[in-house]
């Protein structure tokens, strides 16, 4: 799949793989990191029992993603691996067995990875590191920038109730398409990075079809993923990894839940035929320096829970 990642210290609270190629959850596992140039996985037996669950980014199924991105600064790796070598990997259980048998259900749940992909690769670009001690909010002027873009992106999409507050705070929201909906769900990931490292010029590189191994980091070759610390690499043979160049974060802690939530509703607008209750969206600031939810406000919100 494709290693979109998420901070290792938020990645106990997560007991959520989702398959955006299949569009299932599944109570297993797990998150990937790279903001200390590390992997790692957290594995759960069950869904965590949070009103507000930690649930980011799983795994994507790439074998469809094409090679033709042009996104300026990615570096794009193909390892040389030959298909008879390449570990199956098992399929996330269905949600039940009728969706498992029916094939107009499995191609309605199929998701577009590619243009997930387009998206994280967008984000993360664009500089969002919060600045400790600062005396605006947010704290930088990217996380503006890229909550202009989410916007555009919304309108496009057919989103409605699309605003950007005065403090940079994004809402949208997704109208039920059914009668006597129970309550509203939100979606909330933040648009800030953590200031620990450089968000300033990120250079994604993307490894596809991983061939086992260390992964050197491009632009500095000390930064290495080894595979002797991260034993979880063997079961990405054959997939698709995201990582940063080396002399920056990548920013997955948050960007990899906003491309998730982006994709989602995108999905979500384009499948009227499944019946959903209100949604709400909810993208805000300055997380990484304890400043996340200063500014919500939680009658405009107007959700039942919230999924962050």
């Amino acid at each position: 799949g494709l290693c979109l990642g998420m901070s290792h210290r938020h990645s106990r609270k997560v007991g959520l793989a989702l398959s955006l190629s299949t569009g299932r959850v599944s109570p297993q596992f797990h998150c990937k990191h790279d903001d200390l140039f590390e992997t790692r996985r957290k594995s759960s037996g069950n869904p965590p029992t949070h009103s507000m669950w930690q649930a980011k980014a799983g795994f994507v199924s790439a074998e469809d993603i094409r090679s033709d991105l042009q996104f300026g600064q990615v570096t794009e790796t193909v390892h040389d691996r030959s298909q008879d070598e390449v570990e199956e990997q098992p399929d996330l259980p269905p949600l039940d067995d009728d969706d498992a048998t029916d094939p107009d259900t499995s191609e309605m749940l199929a998701m577009n990875s590619e243009r997930l992909l387009k998206r994280f690769l967008r984000y993360v670009q664009i500089d969002t590191t919060a600045q400790e001690g600062a005396e605006s909010y947010p704290s930088s002027p990217g996380q503006l920038e890229l909550g202009r873009v989410l916007v555009e992106e919304l309108r496009e999409m057919g989103a409605s109730e699309i605003e950007q507050s005065e403090c940079g705070i994004v809402t949208a929201t997704l109208p039920a398409n059914v009668e006597n909906a129970p309550g509203t769900v939100a979606f909330n990931a933040h648009l800030d990075t953590s200031p620990e490292t450089s968000g300033t010029n990120v250079r994604p590189q993307v490894i596809r079809n991983y061939g086992g191994g260390d992964i050197v980091l491009p632009r500095d070759a000390s930064k290495v993923i080894r595979a002797s610390d991260n034993p979880e690499l063997a079961e990405l043979i054959g997939k698709t990894i995201i990582t940063s160049d080396g002399t920056t974060l990548l920013g997955s802690d948050d960007k990899s839940g906003v491309a998730v939530i982006m994709e989602t509703a995108a999905w979500l607008l384009e499948h009227p035929e499944l019946p959903r209750g209100r949604v709400r969206l909810c993208f805000t600031c300055d997380e990484e320096i304890g400043h996340g939810v200063d500014h919500v406000d939680l009658k405009q919100l107007g959700a039942t829970v919230c999924y962050t």
